[in-house]
C-alpha cells in the first residue's frame, strides 16, 4: 500500500493543490500545507484500514473537504474576531459603552450594525485600499502576506491600513 499511496500522491498532488488554491482565502503556502495534511491523514487511514486503491482517491477528496472546512473554521473565524476587535477599539473612542442610558443588550447589537456598516464602507474604497483592509482584517493575513499578494511593500500595507481605519472612523456613524 505504501508504493500505491506514493503513486497516488505523485499523480494527484497538483489536482489537490488546485482544489485548495482556488478556494477563497487560500494562498499558495496554505494550499501546499492543506494538501500535505490531506495526504498525511489519508496515508494514516490506509495504514489502519483495509482500503482498495480505487477507494483511496474518493477517501482523499473527502478528507480534503474536511481539511478545508476545519481550516476555514479556525482561520476565518479568527480573522472576523480580529476585525471585530479593531472596530470595537475605535467605537470605544467615540462612545461610552458604560453610558447608563445604554442597556447591556443594546451594545452587542450596536457593534454588529457598526461592523456591517464598516464592511459596506470598505466596499466603497479604491481597489488597493479595499484589498488591504479585507486581507488584513477580514481574511486575517499578515502585513507580509498582504504585501506579497498585492505586490507592494509592507510599509505601504501599513499606510493603507492606517488610512483605511481613519476613513472608517470618519464614515461610520456610531449607532444611537
Amino acid at each position: 500500500m505504501k508504493q500505491t499511496f506514493a503513486k497516488i500522491h505523485v499523480e494527484n498532488f497538483k489536482r489537490f493543490f488546485y482544489f485548495f488554491y482556488h478556494k477563497p482565502y487560500i494562498n499558495r503556502d496554505t494550499a501546499e500545507d492543506l494538501v500535505s495534511e490531506t495526504f498525511l491523514r489519508g496515508y494514516k487511514y490506509t495504514l489502519e484500514n483495509s482500503i482498495s486503491e480505487e477507494e483511496v482517491l474518493k477517501l482523499l477528496f473527502g478528507i480534503a473537504k474536511n481539511v478545508y472546512k476545519e481550516w476555514v473554521k479556525k482561520n476565518i473565524a479568527m480573522a472576523e474576531v480580529e476585525f471585530n476587535e479593531e472596530i470595537s477599539s475605535f467605537i470605544d473612542e467615540y462612545e461610552a459603552l458604560d453610558d447608563p442610558n445604554i442597556s447591556s443588550t443594546e451594545i452587542p447589537n450596536k457593534h454588529e450594525k457598526m461592523i456591517e456598516q464598516c464592511k459596506d464602507v470598505i466596499d466603497t474604497f479604491s481597489d488597493k485600499l479595499k484589498y488591504v483592509m479585507r486581507y488584513r482584517f477580514i481574511e486575517g493575513l499578515s502585513r507580509a502576506e498582504t504585501a506579497q499578494i498585492l505586490h507592494i511593500s509592507e510599509d505601504a500595507v501599513h499606510t493603507y491600513q492606517k488610512r483605511g481605519i481613519k476613513y472608517l472612523k470618519e464614515k461610520v456613524v456610531p449607532q444611537e
